[in-house]
């Protein structure tokens, strides 16, 4: 068994006879340097080689390369030697002199290594050869592992208008990580063929990634009770990850006796397993076991860059943060450290990508010590990232959470369960208590069924996920004591196309707020001296004080947010109109004359389409991100169905104050904020335009 010093011993002295036998007479001097330098060797190896190599006839320059690609061939050669070879060929191509190797062997030694970059040179090389099934296959995968998304679908593209023949597979979809896609493919297929290994894993696999839980857990339940154990040992790891996903303990446990041994992730689960039984010491070995089998994989990959092995490297934080569970754990009365562990998360989260799937393993991770109720901003934000990524099932699973917690953290504080941090989070626990109270036996019991994961899933799997289906959500967030667990639901609901409950709910949430801290929207400017006074009243009592004024952001946010909602339904009534009008359909009724009306009057953004409202365009849910409705009458199905809609609400809703509405909207906003850019920035906005009506 040759280890891997040999070879590294190997590739210095075939270094050192390349200084040796250089024609440079200043390569051949630094020979002795590099003799006790060995780090001088692999700075200079690609010259002596290219030196020597330019020197020697072609019998020889053959012989070199076999044993070069003999030496590449084998299975137990470190990643160091593979990646030398790599670098020397891409030396000799940028110098014009091209090594005899074939591109699929680069290719290949590329793989063998994740140099993922490399591969993808040598695989578009290949495709401009021979363009074949195989590689097309590869270089979607390559372009999207490198984070090249326009180039892999371009790819696809290409090879859909270029050579139609070709039929396109299941895997491209997948490479692509078009789950939804894929999955319709894989059902066709199985309609069609009937059910396969290949197709039953393949659909769980995008059931997966999808978080779609409500049809992956009875699939689940339907292979684990039959006869086929290949299958269910290759399905036990996404069961593991579904499981933890859920927060199902017992899951997990039935999973992991099924899991191969040869599984990167069995480690960590035993690891985890045993932290949440309170086994440290079995805990510490299994996390050593799992750091001892990522090494290999995290150097490979760091070798090329950080960004290739941040994968690995976000493995590394996950068992450093199972080992701070277990420290916070035996931390039991010393709320300094604790405080020092929960400070240190939320600073390293700030390192973290911005990946729905990390934070996810993340927060679950931290979730077996610190409670969401907590730890709010951090689930509040990951949230709004699943909400911005149109992950809306996993953005709704956290939702329920929070909002199940949140109850049974002020149930606890209100029954003396667990002691009170302040006297104003009894005072919620006593608010939560009493409107709990004003529901009926009917709200009650659905609150008490809807609060739970399972529950709402399957009810969302059988086609209730809509108005009824947030039913127990919308109860749940009328008793939520936090503005903040408000704000982002209605923002979900708005990106979910529930606008409408969503703009009602925004308008009792303002209200209620309003009268809290004694808002008139009619007369915002008076609010000054009054908050003045109202703060004079509560300089004595810090928490009152601090109470107020998280309402008083919050209700800024609030009227903002109430604003951009109406610029974008009134955005969406000329382009409703243009759209029948192109299709010959004309309007009738009321909503035609207002539509009319507002193409005439109103709807600036839809006249001026580069400038926006504001910086966040409420066009997509508020995500920030602006999309092509710039271009009139060019509307999908969808967006049309969701223009009428809006066109007959804000009909209803506003009539012709629907400018006034928005300035006052904006105008509040400022008064409740007074250094928010963003407000002033709008407003200033929103008032240039109604001067160019």
């Amino acid at each position: 068994m040759v280890s891997r010093d040999d070879w590294i011993g190997w590739l210095n002295r075939f270094s050192v006879e390349l200084l040796q036998q250089s024609p440079s007479p200043s390569l051949r001097a630094c020979a002795p340097l590099a003799t006790k330098n060995p780090g001088i060797c692999g700075d200079l190896f690609n010259t002596a080689f290219v030196s020597c190599w330019t020197e020697l006839p072609g019998q020889y320059q053959q012989e070199i390369i076999s044993s070069l690609q003999k030496v590449a061939s084998n299975r137990d050669i470190p990643s160091d030697i593979l990646q030398t070879i790599l670098n020397l060929a891409g030396y000799m191509e940028r110098d014009e002199k091209q090594i005899p190797i074939d591109l699929k062997l680069l290719g290949e030694y590329a793989d063998r290594c994740h140099a993922l970059a490399k591969e993808l040179h040598y695989k578009e090389a290949e495709w401009t050869l021979e363009k074949n099934y195989e590689t097309i296959e590869k270089l979607i995968e390559l372009n999207q592992n490198l984070d090249l998304h326009d180039s892999a679908i371009g790819m696809l593209n290409y090879v859909r208008r270029e050579q139609p023949n070709i039929e396109e597979s299941v895997e491209w979809y997948l490479k692509l990580q078009r789950w939804d896609e894929a999955l319709a493919i894989y059902q066709r297929q199985e309609a069609e063929n009937g059910p396969s290994y290949k197709n039953i894993t393949g659909q769980m696999q995008c059931l997966f990634e999808m978080s779609d839980w409500e049809t992956l857990v009875p699939m689940f339940e339907r292979i684990w009770r039959g006869p086929d154990h290949k299958l269910q040992q290759a399905s036990a790891n996404i069961g593991m990850n579904m499981s933890w996903a859920m927060g199902d303990i017992d899951r997990m446990e039935y999973y992991l006796s099924t899991l191969p041994n040869m599984s990167k992730d069995k480690s960590f689960c035993r690891a985890l397993l045993a932290v949440y039984h309170n086994k440290f010491d079995e805990a510490n070995e299994y996390i050593d076991d799992a750091r001892n089998e990522m090494e290999t994989d995290l150097v490979s990959h760091i070798t090329e860059s950080y960004s290739r092995g941040y994968e690995q490297v976000f493995r590394c934080q996950l068992l450093t943060e199972l080992e701070e569970v277990m420290t916070y754990k035996l931390a039991h009365d010393d709320k300094e450290r604790r405080g020092a562990i929960i400070s240190t998360w939320r600073q390293r989260l700030k390192g973290v990508q911005q990946d729905v799937g990390m934070w996810q393993k993340i927060l679950r991770l931290r979730s077996m010590v610190l409670r969401p109720v907590l730890d709010l901003d951090t689930w509040i934000k990951y949230v709004n990232m699943c909400r911005n990524s149109d992950r809306m099932r996993i953005a709704r699973h956290a939702i329920i959470q929070l909002l199940d917690d949140e109850s049974r953290y002020l149930e606890e504080i209100f029954h003396s369960e667990i002691d009170s941090p302040s006297p104003k989070v009894k005072f919620h626990a006593q608010e939560h208590m009493r409107l709990k109270s004003q529901l009926d036996d009917n709200q009650l019991q659905q609150l008490q069924s809807g609060l739970s994961l399972d529950t709402l899933a399957l009810r969302s799997s059988n086609g209730d996920a809509g108005r009824n289906g947030n039913a127990p959500l919308d109860t749940a967030i009328r008793l939520s004591q936090q503005p903040a667990l408000v704000y982002m639901y209605l923002k979900y609901k708005w990106a979910a196309n529930e606008r409408r409950d969503a703009f009602q709910m925004l308008e009792l949430f303002s209200s209620d707020y309003s009268r809290k801290i004694g808002f008139d929207l009619r007369s915002p400017d008076a609010f000054a001296d009054y908050a003045d006074a109202r703060a004079y009243a509560a300089s004595g009592n810090p928490d009152d004080a601090a109470e107020d004024a998280k309402t008083i952001h919050f209700l800024a946010r609030f009227y903002f947010k109430r604003a951009e909602w109406l610029s974008s339904i009134q955005q969406n009534v000329p382009l409703a109109q243009r759209a029948r009008e192109k299709a010959g359909l004309g309007g009738g009724g009321n909503d035609a004359s207002y539509s009319h009306r507002m193409s005439r009057r109103g709807s600036v953004s839809a006249r001026r389409p580069r400038m926006s409202i504001s910086a966040g365009s409420a066009v997509n849910g508020g995500s920030g991100n602006e999309t092509a409705t710039d271009t009139p009458g060019l509307m999908t199905p969808g967006d049309e169905s969701i223009a009428d809609q809006d066109t007959e609400f804000l009909f209803k809703l506003k009539g012709d104050r629907i400018n006034e509405s928005i300035l006052e909207s904006y105008r509040a906003a400022t008064v409740l904020d007074r250094k928010w850019y963003k407000a002033w920035h709008s407003l200033a906005l929103r008032h240039y335009y109604e001067t160019q009506r």
